[in-house]
């Protein structure tokens, strides 16, 4: 039969005046058959059946707490003080613990932390307050996190608030390829990857190596004044620095950004020819013009030839082929010679040049981009002439542009450029003194 199950007192207490406990109850029910074969007088067995059914009960009681954690028991604050060497806010795998550090409680309980830079505070349950002081550090300090942490264990039974500290300072930058020649870095500017770097203090050098962008970073740099010196050895082909060495000075837990502009060797060589016509009394065919051949523009990279060619001025016109200057000093034809232009000086960008007694001129020092070459007067021009000039194209990286070739088509601008007239030119040329006559021997 079934029992209704009862509630166990323990004596002297009523049952609800128990605090924290819960009441369990445990019902347990058994049943059977057997089957048992019983022999009588006459030798004939006989089959019987035995039913059997019971049950158990038992009662207990565990405290609430054990059941609802949330209200009662031991809660942990942990973390540890690092040098967060890449200045994240946050420890990473390789960042060292700073041992010795204390940490403070807000009801002023502090300890210290170990060897590896951990802390550990068992507090009851609520709301905590875990600080570290900076004036406990033997030297300037700066915190990539907050150096005080509000932390709720109301809901958590274990807080982690960890610290970082900046003790050293960074010495960071760029190498690239200043495009303009302005140290300013421009957005297509590349970088110049595994150039390396010494920094010097005066008692000891470092290393770098620049990464494959061009970027360089090292960390843990002692205040000081340093030498930072680039290894020209480690600069791609046709590149040059502005300077030797750059003066870098670290103040304490600072990041210090020096970034070092390369330039790019670009050039243009050719010759200066001036058109004169054959006849005195024939005017030009093509005055104010300047004509130009074998220079990039509009970004094509043609290095010699004429493929590139392009007119500089304000009037247009081509020579006949018969004036196309050839490999002598001097080309003529029935209407016109083109006579190489000693002492004539052209500037393009950074880059000013002076044609030598075979009108050959080498323009260097030259930025990417358009750049505007042009011819420099010796005296100033009248208000009705104008000074020829044109565009042409560098590109970004290193060039060498050879057999230029540059035309003077208006003998009116000889005057201002030389300081003589066109056909003084043209006779210079065509009747050169030698060399005995014009510089006898004392």
């Amino acid at each position: 039969m079934l029992v209704p199950l009862q509630d166990k007192q323990i004596p002297g207490r009523p049952s609800q005046a128990i605090p924290l406990l819960t009441r369990l109850r445990t019902l347990q029910l058994n049943s059977g058959l057997s089957n048992l074969c019983v022999l009588s007088n006459s030798l004939t067995p006989q089959r019987t059946t035995i039913f059997y059914f019971g049950f158990n009960k038992s009662f207990g009681a565990l405290p609430v707490s054990s059941l609802l954690p949330g209200l009662h028991g031991g809660r942990i604050i942990e973390g540890r003080v690092f040098r967060d060497n890449n200045l994240n806010g946050f420890f990473n795998a390789g960042e060292k613990g700073m041992v010795g550090i204390r940490v403070k409680l807000e009801n002023g309980d502090s300890t210290l932390t170990d060897e590896l830079g951990r802390y550990r505070f068992s507090v009851g349950a609520g709301e905590h307050r875990v600080s570290i002081g900076l004036d406990q550090f033997p030297g300037p300090v700066r915190m990539t996190t907050r150096n005080e942490a509000q932390v709720d264990l109301i809901r958590q039974r274990v807080v982690v608030a960890d610290f970082g500290v900046v003790d050293f300072a960074r010495l960071m930058g760029s190498i690239f390829n200043d495009l303009r020649f302005d140290g300013k870095r421009e957005p297509d500017a590349r970088g110049l990857g595994n150039v390396h770097l010494v920094l010097d203090d005066g008692r000891k050098t470092r290393t770098i190596v620049a990464e494959p962008n061009g970027t360089y970073e090292i960390d843990d740099v002692p205040p000081g004044d340093y030498k930072l010196t680039v290894d020209a050895n480690t600069l791609p082909p046709s590149y040059l620095l502005p300077g030797e060495s750059f003066q870098v000075h670290v103040s304490p837990v600072s990041t210090v950004v020096e970034d070092i502009p390369a330039r790019a060797l670009r050039s243009i060589a050719g010759r200066v020819f001036l058109k004169v016509p054959m006849d005195k009394t024939t005017p030009p065919n093509d005055p104010r013009n300047l004509k130009i051949a074998g220079i990039p523009q509009s970004g094509t990279r043609t290095q010699s030839g004429g493929q590139a060619a392009g007119k500089m001025g304000q009037a247009g016109g081509q020579a006949s082929p018969a004036a196309q200057p050839g490999s002598g000093s001097q080309t003529s034809s029935a209407d016109y010679n083109l006579v190489p232009m000693a002492g004539i000086q052209l500037s393009a960008g950074y880059g000013v040049a002076t044609s030598d007694e075979n009108g050959d001129f080498l323009l260097r020092d030259l930025p990417a981009g358009d750049l505007t070459v042009s011819v420099v007067p010796v005296k100033p021009l009248p208000p009705d002439m104008n000074l020829p000039s044109g565009t042409v194209h560098m590109p970004p990286d290193p060039i060498q542009v050879q057999g230029a070739t540059i035309i003077i088509g208006n003998p009116d601008l000889v005057p201002f450029l030389l300081g003589k007239t066109a056909h003084e030119v043209r006779d210079a040329a065509l009747n050169p003194v030698p060399h005995s006559a014009a510089s006898p021997e004392p």
